[in-house]
């Protein structure tokens, strides 16, 4: 397992440096280690960023594909780990809104969201909750966006996470407020 989180982690890193290649090879590593170790938590960071890897040399059908079989084995493999789940579907969601597919996005947000808030995986509380606050601005409901994006900054105050202060605020200026 430890190994196998290294190797997310570094891919991550890698994702980060827009080294889309050499991550997905991290992420090939990785694979084999999580299926060993039965952590669907693990598998879905281990999917989530690959498919950040996909998103960012706009390969977004790829992801979104990749994405919805990574969730469809998770929910299947579950039995009672849906926290992975969670993980897969944010990435999923924001996939879906960049394809325009809006009522994909508000169904995977409105089946995970919570899951995610209440389990406290960043990752997925921010792309989630962010990706409603965008599609409720596209839809010119800035009243309900800026709640979103305020319940982020909530529950990054909360839980003492200055990840989620910092994309609360990166969700303010993606909807035209002031940061």
């Amino acid at each position: 397992f430890m190994y196998a989180v290294t190797f997310n982690s570094r891919a991550m890193l890698r994702v980060g440096r827009a080294e889309y290649e050499e991550a997905r090879g991290l992420l090939l590593q990785a694979r084999p280690l999580h299926d060993e170790d039965g952590s669907l938590f693990g598998q879905a960071y281990q999917e989530a960023i690959y498919s950040m890897s996909q998103f960012g040399q706009g390969r977004v059908d790829d992801a979104v594909r990749g994405l919805a079989t990574a969730l469809k084995r998770t929910e299947e493999q579950a039995c009672g780990s849906i926290s992975a789940g969670a993980v897969i579907a944010a990435y999923q969601a924001s996939g879906c809104y960049e394809q325009n597919r809006i009522a994909d996005a508000e169904m995977l947000i409105r089946d995970y969201a919570q899951l995610a808030e209440q389990q406290t995986i960043v990752d997925a509380v921010a792309t989630m909750l962010l990706t409603a606050a965008r599609i409720a601005h596209t839809q010119g409901r800035h009243a309900a966006a800026e709640e979103t994006v305020e319940r982020v900054l909530y529950l990054g105050y909360k839980y003492s996470l200055a990840r989620l202060v910092i994309y609360s605020q990166i969700g303010r200026a993606s909807c035209g407020e002031r940061v």
